[in-house]
């Protein structure tokens, strides 16, 4: 398999000004890579003479396995950039631009309007796609101008500064579009590796995913119970101090195990089949649960450890990742290798390819122990010390 971009050599000058002074580098597929320096480096020269735009005075360049000089057309065909400005007309719809840099790319009209559809929804602007882009905000701005250079789902993708002149609030739309990109581009890759139905490979995987993220509703309640009193009301109550906590823990995995039985109705209405036992499925609920319990004392520790709701969301940037890198949505050996590896040892990787086995669903696997001492372990050391922070309250 080709890099995705190798260089070497590359000189560009501007008069007596060398821009690029035998720039040599080598991007794998699949991967994303930064390149840092300050204002003048030559990053920006560096990504046109890699998008076809400027033309190098010596050195090799090939993206996507075409050399940018001898088959510019061909690398066209497959990258995608985004430059520092966003480059729409403002007088059309987000959908409108959409739609004509689709059929600029010879898509066809039926195809632009179903791709322009598809990264509206993806980059969250479904709702404002047919408003004028001059009404957007710049993190909307900035998020479509990401979705048109996804238009044809290059195999490279160029960001030149993307977050240049937006707010903070502007730059984590942006980040967290990229994010996303980034994650279901990599590791979701449409089910790849899959062998038999994706919906039955997807739905156990989403079930593990729902638990973990469970965490994040843990966080919240203990963080707005604290802030607003709640807890400190309950304490001030003749009861034990431990009964605040086995009721929030009691309250939460009821929640959890609806959100099951909910989720696996969806799962049913859209596809999914159980093909193991009765007593194989009891088996796959109680591996999940068990997920759920686990994250339900990290979440609880953290919470009381971050004290405030607005810092969840600090807590949400590590979260999201995690959950992402397992086999939630895609095999490992669809992934970069070091990819893989790290999916692999992602604790609720174990409990999605157990529950896939008890299941009798594709890509599961009789990891069963795995998936029970993964929680276990994690209860064995935020369960101590959520009870141990729990009491410091007093002091």
């Amino acid at each position: 398999m080709t890099d995705a971009i190798v260089a070497e050599g590359v000189r560009k000058r501007y008069g007596d000004k060398a821009a690029l002074d035998g720039l040599d580098l080598v991007v794998g597929r699949g991967t994303v890579h930064g390149v840092l320096g300050p204002n003048g480096a030559g990053k920006t020269t560096a990504v046109r003479v890699m998008a076809t735009l400027l033309r190098a005075d010596e050195g090799r360049v090939e993206v996507a396995g075409h050399d940018v000089r001898r088959a510019p057309d061909e690398v066209r065909h497959r990258i995608g950039l985004l430059g520092q400005h966003a480059a729409l007309d403002e007088e059309l719809s987000g959908r409108q631009n959409l739609e004509m840099f689709g059929r600029l790319h010879h898509l066809g009209a039926r195809r632009a309007g179903v791709r322009a559809d598809e990264l509206l929804a993806r980059f969250g602007l479904a709702d404002t796609g047919r408003k004028a882009v001059k009404a957007y905000s710049g993190g909307m701005r900035r998020r479509l101008d990401l979705a048109a250079s996804l238009i044809t789902e290059p195999e490279v993708l160029f960001l030149d500064e993307p977050t240049t002149g937006l707010d903070p609030r502007g730059r984590a739309e942006v980040w967290d579009a990229v994010m996303l990109l980034v994650m279901f581009g990599y590791l979701v890759g449409g089910g790849k590796g899959v062998e038999g139905d994706y919906v039955d490979f997807l739905v156990p995987g989403m079930l593990a995913l729902t638990m973990a993220f469970g965490l994040e509703s843990t966080m919240v309640a203990i963080t707005q119970d604290l802030n607003k009193g709640v807890i400190d009301r309950f304490r001030s109550m003749p009861m034990t101090n431990g009964a605040v906590l086995v009721g929030r823990s009691v309250a939460d995995m009821l929640q959890s195990a609806a959100s099951i039985v909910v989720m696996a109705a969806v799962g049913l209405a859209i596809g999914w089949r159980v093909h193991g036992s009765f007593g194989a499925v009891l088996g796959a609920f109680g591996l999940l649960l068990l997920l759920r319990f686990a994250m339900l004392w990290m979440g609880i520790w953290l919470a009381m450890v971050a004290g405030k709701p607005e810092l969840v969301q600090a807590v949400q940037i590590l979260v999201w990742p995690v959950g992402f890198l397992s086999n939630a949505f895609a095999v490992p050996s669809t992934m970069p290798d070091w990819l893989g590896a790290v999916v692999e040892w992602n604790p609720m990787s174990a409990t999605a390819s157990s529950v896939r086995h008890l299941f009798g669903n594709p890509g599961g696997a009789d990891e069963v122990w795995l998936a029970v001492a993964w929680p276990v372990g994690l209860v064995a050391i935020f369960f101590p010390l959520a009870v141990r922070r729990f009491a410091r309250l007093s002091h």
